[in-house]
């Protein structure tokens, strides 16, 4: 699993995963994927309610999928070209680099080869800086 989860990412689950649709749950917490949600509410003891476990995960996606507004689209199409994973991520906190890079490809934007070499550049750097 990744990072801890909040205070307030826990009372999301507690609230809403027994009887929520899983696209409102995943709105509700952006960063953390369907498994991971599932994987806590079962550690706290709550489990989805009969109803609730009907719904689609194909519905939440196509509810999800068009969540970028205009003004991250237009700002993706500027600096995704030439960006280092960091930037794409400083630019959109709420936003997890996997969703960053598929909704890129959606949009048939590459990254160029000269940002991919000095994304490697600078993980090296970050490694050696923090002693690994």
């Amino acid at each position: 699993m990744g990072a801890r989860y909040l205070k307030a990412e826990e009372a999301v689950i507690r609230k809403y995963y027994p009887t929520s649709r899983r696209w409102e749950i995943l709105a509700l917490i952006p960063g953390r994927t369907w498994v991971e949600i599932g994987v806590k509410a079962r550690r706290m003891g709550i489990h989805r309610n009969k109803d609730a476990k009907g719904d689609s995960i194909r519905e939440g996606r196509r509810q999800l999928n068009n969540t970028y507004s205009d003004a991250e689209n237009e700002r993706l199409d500027m600096i995704y070209p030439t960006a280092t994973h960091a930037e794409p991520l400083d630019a959109r906190p709420n936003r997890t680099l996997k969703s960053i890079f598929s909704h890129a490809r959606r949009r048939r934007r590459h990254r160029l080869k000269e940002a991919k070499a000095r994304h490697v550049k600078v993980g090296r750097e970050r490694e050696e800086y923090n002693g690994i």
